[in-house]
């Protein structure tokens, strides 16, 4: 299995993911500043609008999905970044969708739709590159991928969850919770992040044993531990 060059950790069949060969070019300050002012300019409000009228309505396809899901495999926003993606979000007018609730039949519909998707494989589980790293480690410990294409899917009181990692045998599960995600606040939606007590309470009450590694030191650490373990990998 080869990695990225780029140092994403993301499984590649060359030397980098599309896109990703751009990170190893070192370029200067004034280079990026050059390039920057650049790309400002040349991004209009007229420019905008007309961007935004042509993707209006218009449906990409599923070749087009795989590259721009493909491109931004391993990339991390910094904190700056994913909080100015929030506040674009904040009252942005949503008329189609305000006050409207799905029915038990449409979420059933939906939920059945999606497994069906994932099953034929027409529609990829997203990742992280935290879990590519530790993936060929877990396997050793009879933990499967999802994200590597096994298809686990884990019915838990009113929903059904797709575990980063699974062992049928062991009824064991590992979740990777990343430090944004999961943090302990409510969204913008006034929605709460998944905490660690519920989802490990959600899979006890499915007969599933869950085990939560955290992003930042303790995956760090977890991480270590099982290269030690099996130096060979």
């Amino acid at each position: 299995m080869n990695l990225c060059e780029c140092g994403c950790g993301a499984s590649v069949k060359k030397r980098f993911i599309q896109g990703h060969s751009s990170r190893v070019r070192k370029l200067s300050d004034e280079h990026k500043a050059k390039i920057a002012k650049g790309v400002k300019e040349a991004n209009t409000p007229e420019l905008r609008a007309k961007k935004a009228e042509f993707q209006t309505g218009r449906l990409l396809s599923d070749e087009i999905k795989q590259k721009i899901s493909t491109s931004n495999r391993g990339k991390k926003r910094s904190d700056e970044v994913k909080k100015a993606i929030s506040q674009r979000q904040l009252g942005i007018p949503r008329p189609h969708r305000r006050g409207i609730k799905a029915s038990e039949e449409t979420r059933r519909k939906q939920s059945e739709a999606q497994v069906k998707s994932w099953l034929s494989g027409r529609r990829d589980i997203r990742y992280s590159s935290l879990e590519t790293k530790i993936a060929p480690y877990l396997e050793k410990e009879g933990l499967l991928s999802t994200a590597l294409g096994n298809k686990c899917f884990i019915k838990c009181e009113d929903r059904t969850r797709v575990p980063d990692f699974f062992s049928y045998k062991t009824k064991q599960v590992v979740e990777i919770f990343g430090s944004y995600w999961h943090r302990d606040r409510k969204m913008p939606s006034g929605k709460e992040h998944e905490l660690e007590s519920y989802v490990v309470e959600m899979y006890n009450k499915a007969g599933w044993n869950c085990t939560i590694v955290w992003e930042g030191e303790e995956y760090d650490a977890f991480l270590q531990k099982l290269k030690d373990k099996y130096p060979e990998v």
